[in-house]
């Protein structure tokens, strides 16, 4: 999700262009943002309910603007750390808790998210390794493997706010070296590990919040 006091222009590959105060992009989609000094990023955990509302609401939508009461919600001065919330609140969609297994699966992996680990936990939760695949796509709308490298990213997203520098970020996130961290924050961001740590450490940086996914290079942020 993209979401600025000003409106902000959003352009898909199909061509079309949206343009709003507060726009909703569904997970794994490619898309551009015009540049603009005042955009701020939600990434959402693909698990959370907000999420889940969120791609119930958009229905065969990839790129949306938002209601009014939710976009007037974030027009108003509310600090993007409180957004989740205030944006849950109005959610009046429920949505179907995901599967027990699919929860264990994901917390067992949020701490080891590794391919090679899927199997081993798959059996653990009582699924086979392609039935824990095709749950998570489907209660979650995203591949397991996109979730595990969100995971990743998360870990050295939090490095890098601790200070770290991007070589130690990458070997704690599971990257195989700087470069390869680089270009899969690249890639599922459309933002630089570099603009990310400027982000989360300096006062004056533009807001963004290391929360969660919401789609590929493909997903918001990608300028």
């Amino acid at each position: 999700m993209s979401c600025t006091a000003q409106p902000v222009a959003v352009h898909g590959e199909d061509g079309r262009s949206h343009e709003a105060a507060a726009l909703a992009i569904r997970p794994l989609t490619r898309h551009a943002i015009e540049s603009h000094p005042d955009v701020r990023i939600l990434f959402i955990e693909p698990q959370a309910h907000l999420a889940m509302w969120l791609v119930h609401w958009l229905g065969d939508e990839k790129i949306a603007a938002l209601p009014r009461p939710i976009s007037a919600l974030l027009e108003a001065d509310v600090a993007i750390e409180h957004w989740p919330s205030a944006l849950a609140s109005l959610s009046d969609i429920r949505t179907p808790d995901l599967d027990p297994r699919v929860v264990e699966a994901l917390k067992i992996l949020a701490v080891e998210p590794q391919s090679s680990a899927i199997r081993r936990v798959a059996m653990e939760v009582g699924l086979s390794t392609s039935r824990l695949r095709t749950l998570v796509r489907d209660q979650l709308g995203v591949p397991l493997s996109t979730w595990l490298v969100w995971r990743k990213l998360e870990r050295t997203t939090l490095s890098l706010a601790q200070g770290c520098t991007m070589v130690s970020a990458a070997l704690e996130g599971g990257f195989a070296d700087q470069a390869h961290f680089c270009r899969t924050m690249r890639r599922m961001f459309g933002i630089t590990p570099h603009l990310v740590g400027r982000t989360l450490r300096g006062p004056d940086a533009v807001g963004a919040a290391p929360v969660t996914p919401a789609g590929e290079g493909q997903g918001p942020g990608r300028a």
